[in-house]
């Protein structure tokens, strides 16, 4: 077993050691105030344990716990939502082993699987994830959209709507894939730290709730703009949030998002391959690509076969199982 300190996450004693970190490796930066409440309020929600040198936070690890569709399934998991070093501590073991103790303790909570964005691909295999499906991201110009739907005014949404937005996501039309967040503090602190924010959305659930909506950041006059959050209940929600975009083409020359998971988003744009050839090279250019920045790994196997759905016969099959936690940790 590792003889590194390690200790939980105390926010009064290491909150401005760790934001320390996260300024040093450069996820936020230490003259903007409110980033720096976003990341005060994300270590509030979730867990957090702390690798130290001479006492002091030189390494954090911090989970969520959450929920992920798994074909007809809703399972348990664990998101690890930030993993990071200082620049004293690297190499010396500290992130893959506080990750591996963050597994342990997903199980403990009875989870039944992890998943993570990786800064690239390999370091997260050493503790037994693996690499999930392609994402499609899209860049469009809106006035390309072929929707025909109509569309209301919206409500403007800011970052002091992280509740409702919140309930929107873990309310909304879901997949396989689609995961939720348990804690509204990782909502709020995505919201505070968004530069330049936009936010528009209908409050057409029960009770006047928010119901769709879009979320993201705003660059210049014409973009691209970046969606980073959305989420509706139906289809024809869906088709509103589409014409709302459509309606910003006249400003906005892109967006930027990921494809939804119903449908292949190049069906809704006019003469896609003109239009990529059209504005090719430029910083509007409309695209499609695709890569996979997560992971994921099973926690309770039992669980995961569980809500395995096969559409075969019965199969039998010798199962050899390893797991590079149990070398980490020894």
């Amino acid at each position: 077993m590792s003889n590194r300190p390690y200790r939980p996450f105390d926010h009064e004693r290491d909150i401005e050691a760790v934001q320390r970190i996260w300024i040093e490796v450069g996820w936020i930066d230490a003259d903007e105030e409110k980033v720096l409440a976003a990341a005060s309020e994300f270590f509030k929600s979730g867990h957090t344990e702390v690798g130290t040198i001479d006492d002091r936070a030189e390494c954090a690890v911090h989970w969520t716990p959450g929920t992920v569709q798994y074909q007809d399934s809703t399972l348990a998991m664990g998101a690890v939502t930030g993993v990071t070093t200082s620049h004293l501590a690297r190499k010396l073991g500290y992130a893959r082993e506080l990750t591996a103790r963050s597994l342990v303790a997903q199980v403990k909570a009875g989870l039944a699987v992890s998943a993570l964005g990786m800064f690239d691909q390999g370091f997260y295999n050493k503790v037994g994830y693996g690499t999930g499906p392609y994402v499609n991201v899209v860049q469009f110009d809106p006035s390309t959209l072929t929707v025909e739907t109509g569309f209301r005014p919206p409500k403007r949404l800011a970052p002091s709507d992280f509740e409702a937005v919140h309930t929107a996501m873990a309310n909304r039309k879901k997949f396989h894939g689609s995961a939720v967040l348990q804690p509204v503090d990782i909502i709020k602190a995505e919201l505070a730290w968004t530069e330049k924010p936009f936010g528009l959305g209908y409050f057409d659930g029960p009770g006047g709730s928010l119901s769709h909506f879009i979320w993201g950041e705003m660059k210049g006059e014409h973009g691209p703009y970046r969606i980073l959050l959305r989420a509706y209940q139906t289809t024809e929600q869906l088709m509103e949030l589409l014409a709302l975009l459509k309606s910003l083409g006249d400003q906005i020359s892109s967006f930027i998002m990921l494809e939804f998971g119903e449908f292949q988003f190049q069906d809704l744009i006019r003469l896609p391959f003109r239009t990529a050839r059209q504005s090719q090279g430029g910083k509007h250019s409309s695209r499609f690509h695709a890569y996979a920045e997560w992971q994921v790994r099973m926690l309770d196997l039992d669980k995961c076969l569980a809500a395995t759905t096969l559409h075969c016969d019965d199969l039998t099959f010798n199962l050899a199982l390893t797991d590079p936690v149990a070398e980490v940790l020894t």
